[in-house]
């Protein structure tokens, strides 16, 4: 049973925290000594706190769907699929008004029903080439 709490806990967070920036979900949810593995991103529940102010001044209609999952103990793997319209400044761009989608590979690891830590993977090279920040000129097989 703890194992689809966790992965309830988890869902809240992605598609309630971070997809509609409820930040009293991650003041329900992860824990004061939250470690995050993400590069760039700062440790702490106001650390995430302020990724996900960040993530949300820079898109909107941001939509996270979950793809796949899996557990294994304290541990939670998901594949997220992200959809958003750039209508901010967001990774040093100026608001585009462009949609993106982008995979989203994460592991978490939760204690008595906390989020402790995160490693997380978004596809930031998709979502750059998406926004235009890199010119594509041929296909890459």
């Amino acid at each position: 049973m703890k194992n689809a709490e966790y992965l309830k806990i988890i869902r809240k967070i992605m598609e309630e925290g971070f997809g509609k920036a409820k930040l009293q979900v991650i003041d329900q949810y992860v824990g004061e000594n939250f470690i995050e593995h993400q590069f760039g991103a700062k440790n702490g529940k106001e650390g995430l706190k302020n990724t996900v102010i960040q993530i949300h001044k820079g898109l909107s209609h941001l939509v996270y769907v979950l793809q796949r999952s899996t557990t294994e103990g304290d541990f939670i793997w998901t594949y997220y699929k992200a959809t958003a319209i750039q209508t901010g400044q967001f990774m040093n761009m100026a608001p585009s008004g462009k949609q993106i989608s982008i995979d989203i590979m994460d592991i978490f690891r939760l204690e008595n029903g906390m989020l402790v830590e995160h490693w997380g993977i978004p596809d930031r090279f998709g979502a750059m080439m998406q926004l235009g920040f890199f010119h594509k000129n041929e296909t890459v097989s």
